[in-house]
């Protein structure tokens, strides 16, 4: 069988070319950790920007709100640091503007298939693939940004429980985590400077859930309308029977 990564040195190459200068990025790897997000936490104070934790697995690993990412062993687990001097309310957009744009270009056959879900996850069809969790730690100017990817990890029950579906099973063939994260580290560090406009557009062409019905639960009170766009703030624009609603915030059912 053909490596589904036989173009990974060419998309490096094109990775690279977008930055002007090379950055050497740190890596930690680990074969358990509570959470990689957490490790970068503690290691932020202590080593060179940017940065990179993986794990083979996670015993804790930090999801949206007070949610837990599942982690097991298989699957690509990382948090990357780096430094970004505000606070970008659509930076999971961005993030996952990057984990789209290097999965469709890696493994086009999925391509039509894959979709952004707002805010910060990755759909395969109707499955979840892959979670984005952004911190912005304004004393030192730096971003940590957790990524989960199920890849080659077995769906468990738990995992089954949430819809999620892995990579390898989406391309037919197995998954060099190492090389994929190293791809994605380039593309989120070396194209950071690309404007809100031009990432919240691109997030658009590939929404998941444009024009379907969804209810929105924004903790003390739910919306229910179809999904418009995502307006250049990040804000979620909503349809309802009473006039179009802007989310910042909340979980969407359909």
């Amino acid at each position: 069988m053909r490596s589904p990564f036989r173009n990974v040195t060419a998309f490096l190459a094109m990775v690279t070319r977008c930055s002007s200068s090379r950055r050497v990025i740190l890596s930690f790897h680990y074969d358990m950790v509570d959470s990689t997000m957490t490790e970068v936490e503690r290691l932020k104070t202590h080593v060179n920007i940017p940065f990179c934790v993986s794990a083979d697995v996670q015993t804790s690993g930090s999801g949206r709100g007070t949610n837990n990412w599942l982690s097991p062993k298989g699957g690509l687990w990382f948090s990357l640091c780096l430094h970004y001097d505000h606070t970008v309310p659509s930076f999971a957009l961005y993030v996952g503007a990057q984990i789209h744009q290097v999965l469709t270009r890696l493994f086009p056959k999925i391509s039509s298939e894959l979709k952004i879900k707002w805010t910060n996850d990755i759909y395969w069809k109707d499955q979840k693939l892959a979670g984005i969790l952004c911190k912005y730690y304004s004393a030192e100017n730096l971003y940590s940004i957790g990524i989960g990817i199920n890849t080659n990890n077995s769906l468990d029950s738990s995992l089954q429980a949430i819809n999620a579906i892995n990579l390898k099973k989406c391309i037919g063939a197995p998954i060099s985590n190492t090389n994929l994260k190293q791809i994605l580290c380039r593309s989120i560090i070396n194209l950071q400077e690309l404007g809100t406009a031009e990432y919240i557009s691109y997030c658009n062409l590939h929404l998941y859930g444009a024009g379907k019905h969804v209810k929105v639960d924004m903790g003390n009170s739910t919306i229910s309308g179809s999904i418009h766009q995502i307006n250049p703030d990040g804000a979620l624009s909503i349809k309802t029977e009473n006039g179009t609603q802007d989310i910042y915030s909340g979980s969407l059912q359909f």
